[in-house]
């Protein structure tokens, strides 16, 4: 992450030099616009600086047909445009009894993920089951409310989509 925040300052300097540059030519100025623009369209992409957040290869045979938390206490219904068979792969923090309780990092919130599970869909829907997760802070000091984040596995292809998320109240 570091490294790419280097490379797009790096160029974002040589590129505004060029533009303010009297002996650049015309030509070079505009691809300098260009890469000026296109810098700070890929910088507002939290994959840019986050790379697992984006699609990634799974071998399809190692995700089971369905699974989910022990002893869960929501579910929530949910409509995907995705072919029959799709599997959603999801996952939450933990949840606990005390629902004001907020966690200090993701770590601690996720411990070794056993509020996840896998749902299939059938006719554009499936329901997930997990424990209601409880809100965290990140390392910037904000606070997340409760979500689920998930991937879809497509039938027969073994990339599975992005991290996906969405925000609950439980």
């Amino acid at each position: 992450m570091f490294l790419i925040i280097i490379i797009f300052f790096i160029s974002l300097l040589n590129a505004l030099y060029i533009i303010v540059d009297d002996n650049s030519s015309i030509f070079f100025k505009f691809i300098s616009i260009l890469l000026v623009f296109f810098i700070i369209y890929k910088s507002t992409f939290k994959q840019t600086y986050l790379e697992f957040l984006g699609s990634s290869a799974y071998p399809i045979a190692l995700i089971p047909s369905s699974m989910t938390p022990s002893k869960s206490n929501y579910s929530i219904e949910m409509n995907f445009d995705v072919p029959n068979g799709s599997k959603i792969i999801y996952w939450a923090s933990i949840g606990t009894k005390d629902k004001k309780m907020i966690f200090g990092n993701p770590y601690d919130a996720y411990g070794n993920y056993e509020n996840s599970g896998i749902a299939v869909v059938n006719d554009k829907k499936t329901i997930l089951y997990l424990n209601c997760p409880n809100k965290y802070k990140v390392p910037s000091g904000k606070i997340l409310n409760q979500h689920i984040h998930y991937r879809i596995a497509y039938p027969n292809n073994p990339i599975l989509s992005d991290v996906k998320t969405i925000f609950i109240s439980c």
